[in-house]
C-alpha cells in the first residue's frame, strides 16, 4: 500500500480545522500551524501534531495546504514560504482571495523549488467535515492529479478549471451568486412584508419553489428567529465581498447587485453584527425597514 503524503496546514480557523480533521480522518498525517497558536486541546481534538513555525511545517508536508484570512495573509505567509527550500512541496492555496494574487505569488513558490495550485472551497466548514465540499482548482494536470488524492478526502465535487487563478475566479463568480442571493430575498421579503404577507408562509413557498438554492432550507431557522447555529458569519461574507467587488472593477465589470450585497452586510457588520449567522442580514434589513 503507499504511504500518504503528509499534510501541512496553514491557518486553523473554523475552515482550515474543518480541513485538519477531516483530512486527518481519512488517513493523511496532518500537521498544522496558526500565527495565533495552536493549543494542545486543538490538536487533540482535531488528530494532528503542531509544528513549531512555518518552517518546520513545510519540512514535515509533502503537500501543504494555506486557509488565510485574506490576500494580505496569503503575500505574508507565501513570502515567508518562498524563502525557504520547497523542492517537490506542492503548495494549494484554499483562501477566498483575488485571482491577481494567486498568480502573484505562484511563481515565487516555483523559484523556491515548490509547485502551486488554487484550490477554494465551495461550502461552509459543515461540508468539509462531512466530505461534501467544492472545490475549483486551478493549476498544472500532473499537480492536481497529485492533490486529488486529498481533495478527495473533504470533496465530492471537485472541478478543475484551468490555469492557476482560475480556481479563485470561479470561487469569485460562484459566490457573487450566492451573494446576490441573499441581497435579492431581503429585498423580496421587504415587500412581502411590507404588503402584510406572513413571513414564514413566504419563505416556506419561495423553500420549495424555482426561486430557491440548495442553502435556503438550511437557513430557515435564522431567517425566522428560531435558535440555529452560525456556518458563517456576517463578517466573514462583508470580507469576501470585497474580494468579489474588487475582482468585478479590476476587469471593469459593473456589478451593482453586489454592490449592493457588500453595502448590506457591512453595514450590519458596522451594527455590531458581525458575528451573526450570514442569513441574519435578510432579518436585520428586515427590522430596519419596520422601524
Amino acid at each position: 500500500m503507499n504511504t500518504p503524503p503528509s499534510i501541512g496546514i496553514i491557518g486553523l480557523g473554523r475552515m482550515g480545522s474543518a480541513l485538519a480533521g477531516r483530512i486527518s480522518g481519512q488517513g493523511f498525517p496532518v500537521c498544522g500551524w496558526s500565527r495565533s497558536g495552536v493549543s494542545p486541546a486543538k490538536v487533540a481534538s482535531l488528530d494532528i501534531v503542531a509544528a513549531n513555525g512555518l518552517e518546520d511545517l513545510a519540512q514535515r508536508s509533502d503537500i501543504i495546504l494555506t486557509s488565510l484570512l485574506d490576500d494580505a495573509a496569503v503575500r505574508s505567509v507565501l513570502g515567508h514560504l518562498a524563502k525557504m527550500p520547497l523542492d517537490r512541496k506542492l503548495v494549494v492555496e484554499t483562501s477566498t482571495i483575488r485571482p491577481g494574487t494567486v498568480k502573484e505569488m505562484a511563481p515565487l513558490i516555483e523559484e523556491a523549488g515548490g509547485r502551486m495550485i488554487d484550490a477554494p472551497i465551495s461550502g461552509w466548514p459543515e461540508f468539509v467535515a462531512a466530505g461534501k465540499a467544492g472545490v475549483f482548482i486551478g493549476g498544472s494536470s500532473s499537480d492536481i492529479e497529485r492533490f486529488a488524492p486529498v481533495a478527495a478526502a473533504f470533496s465530492d465535487r471537485v472541478s478543475h478549471i484551468g490555469a492557476i487563478g482560475s480556481g479563485a475566479t470561479m470561487k469569485v463568480v460562484n459566490n457573487m451568486m450566492l451573494a446576490g442571493f441573499w441581497q435579492s430575498l431581503s429585498e423580496a421579503l421587504g415587500v412581502a412584508v411590507e404588503a402584510g404577507l406572513d413571513l414564514e408562509q413566504t419563505l416556506g413557498i419561495i423553500a420549495k419553489g424555482p426561486a430557491a438554492n440548495s442553502t435556503l432550507a438550511g437557513k430557515m431557522p435564522v431567517l425566522l428567529g428560531e435558535p440555529h447555529d452560525v456556518s458563517f458569519t456576517i463578517a466573514g461574507v462583508a470580507k469576501d465581498l470585497d474580494v468579489y467587488t474588487g475582482t468585478a472593477r479590476e476587469l471593469g465589470v459593473d456589478a451593482p447587485a453586489i454592490e449592493a450585497a457588500s453595502s448590506s452586510f457591512s453595514n450590519a457588520v458596522a451594527q455590531g453584527h458581525g458575528d451573526k449567522d450570514l442569513a441574519m442580514m435578510v432579518r436585520l434589513a428586515l427590522k430596519a425597514r419596520q422601524g
